[in-house]
């Protein structure tokens, strides 16, 4: 099967959070990226949960990376498989390296090997382990046993260069000294991150490791565990960092940066889910907003970049709001009514008895909704009968031909027992004529008069949306306001 230049037998790929946080835009990209690949080869997308790390682990967080990748639509086929279940595994591993000499036990308390790191640093050197335990003496185990010392079980390094053919950096080589002796079992009998991952995705039949560039450091040692073990070393492809737009490495304090919070925000996954696919991965054509299944259609990894993404807000909200422009308005609507009702403007009962009427106002306001959270603040005229005025609004009241304005439309609504799309403009020419009133001089005063606002949505969303009682009480008290 090709993929990417490469033949394989299938395809197999996995995404392995750490359960020590919230899913970040990062780690969403990463799954994403593993998913588009597994599903345009018709390969396999494993999840695995690496939670050895068990002072960090947090068991929420496993459900919360769970709830957002569902969010987004990335749905798995093996798994989710934890670490912490496969701990004899690593265990039984370490022992036969240690049996065919490519292991050793390591004594050396922590603050030993800090201090000895100290030292090195304190010298210009590279940190890196020093071989103090690499050719112990019988004697020497003896004495670290009867002392109570646990020891750890360390990879006897070779001492050559490690070349890795990345599908995104193409050659990467890695000179001989750069890793020391490392831990593959811990002292408490953890495994380390490096030896745990080896034996999962040989285990698990992963042909590609496709991750983050901050674990390039981590791919020359695991290469060499791989030979080590007689594995076949998978294929590698280390996707760029995403930067902020100062181009700091992107945290919590640019903003928003967890997928749990988007959604909070207000955000479609769809949205998400597309601005995510452009973060570092160039679509073929310059073409920007893409449904899950067009990106399954384009993604290659030819077209990731090698140079660090760049995170734009304001794109991600232009991307969202396009999806939202798209979407079923019954769809939307559903996705609003929490909002709604959040913002005390629809219940239970009113989302049933005036959905036609919530089906308008979704319509009207569509077009002018960046994040679904919007709606809240768009939807207040038609839910608020308490006018609330801006500079324009105000401003409206005090101009000569605004009584007349409203002193007509008063009178006109009386005619009407509600205004639609059909009589709407013939309500507005009557008015026009009573008032003697058009243009600016017409439609402003309208507005200010049943909205406080001297500009937004079209005027026939309004007045076929708001009954005519509604719209008369609104008149009535903007006339209270002209007159004082």
């Amino acid at each position: 099967m090709p993929t990417d230049g490469f033949i394989n037998a299938e395809v197999k790929v996995r995404f392995a959070p750490s359960p020590t946080g919230y899913l970040h835009i990062g780690g969403a990209r990463t799954a994403l990226f593993n998913y588009l690949y597994a599903r345009k080869f018709n390969g396999t997308f494993l999840l695995r949960i690496e939670d050895t790390d068990i002072k960090r682990e947090k068991e929420d967080s496993i459900v919360r990376i769970l709830e957002d990748m569902k969010w987004l639509g990335l749905s798995w086929d093996e798994g989710p498989v934890r670490q912490t279940q496969r701990l004899d595994i690593y265990k039984k591993f370490a022992e036969e390296m240690l049996e065919k000499g490519l292991a050793f036990k390591c004594y050396c308390t922590p603050e030993e090997l800090e201090t000895k790191r100290q030292k090195m640093k304190d010298e210009k050197l590279n940190p890196r382990y020093d071989g103090t335990c690499r050719h112990l003496t019988p004697e020497q185990t003896a004495q670290f046993e009867a002392e109570g010392r646990k020891p750890a079980i360390r990879f006897r390094v070779p001492d050559r260069k490690v070349t890795v053919n990345d599908l995104v950096r193409g050659e990467v080589i890695y000179d001989e000294d750069f890793a020391g002796d490392f831990v593959i079992l811990k002292s408490d009998g953890t495994p380390s991150y490096n030896f745990a991952v080896v034996i999962d995705d040989y285990q698990m039949g992963v042909t590609i490791v496709m991750r983050g560039e901050e674990h390039l450091v981590n791919t020359p040692r695991q290469v060499l565990l791989y030979e080590a073990m007689g594995f076949q070393v998978p294929q590698f492809a280390h996707i760029s960092m995403i930067l902020s737009p100062s181009r700091e490495k992107l945290s919590k304090r640019h903003g928003t940066v967890a997928v749990d919070l988007f959604k909070q925000e207000g955000y479609l996954p769809e949205a998400m889910v597309n601005y995510i696919a452009l973060l570092g991965w160039s679509p073929p054509e310059g073409k920007e907003l893409f449904s899950l299944d067009e990106l399954i259609e384009a993604f290659s990894l030819d077209r990731v970049a090698k140079n660090p993404a760049v995170y734009d807000v304001e794109k991600l909200k232009w991307i969202n709001s396009q999806h939202i422009q798209k979407m079923d308005n019954e769809k939307l609507l559903e996705l609003l009514i929490p909002y709604l009702k959040s913002a005390g403007f629809v219940n239970d009962e009113t989302v049933v008895s005036k959905r036609e009427t919530l089906l308008k106002i979704t319509e009207a306001l569509k077009p002018r909704l960046v994040l679904l959270s919007d709606v809240a603040r768009e939807a207040a005229i038609f839910f608020d009968d308490e006018l609330h005025f801006d500079e324009q609004g105000k401003e409206a009241l005090g101009w000569e031909a605004t009584p007349a304005v409203f002193d007509a439309f008063l009178e006109v609504l009386d005619e009407y027992e509600s205004l639609t799309a059909d009589n709407f403009m013939e309500a507005i020419k009557k008015i026009q004529k009573k008032s003697g009133a058009k243009g600016k001089n017409l439609y402003v005063p309208l507005r200010a008069g049943i909205t406080g606002q001297g500009h937004g949505i079209d005027m026939s969303w309004i007045m076929t949306i708001l009954t005519p009682e509604q719209m008369k009480n609104r008149l009535k008290s903007a006339k209270q306001m002209v007159l004082a």
